[in-house]
């Protein structure tokens, strides 16, 4: 099963025992400020590190206010036009 192991050209990232994979990203999105994280290719439209970490904090937010806790599953539906 090795071989469908994929690895990156770059170096491992260490991820300290103090931080979850979650918090190590999101504490790195905050270094990064308003450089561009996504780029939708069909629009244009760009999206900061700085907007994509308020985003990922709002929706978050709005998933606790729902009730949804650690552990629960989540799908998410997608409005197609």
């Amino acid at each position: 099963m090795s071989d469908a192991i994929l690895k990156s050209r770059f170096p491992d990232v260490p991820i300290p025992d103090s931080l979850s994979l979650s918090q190590l990203v999101l504490e790195r999105m905050a270094g990064h400020g308003s450089a561009v994280a996504l780029t939708d290719d069909m629009t244009g439209r760009r999206i900061s590190y700085a907007e994509l970490r308020q985003t990922i904090f709002l929706v978050a937010g709005k998933l606790l206010e729902r009730g949804i806790r650690k552990g629960n599953t989540v799908k998410p539906f997608y409005k197609t036009t």
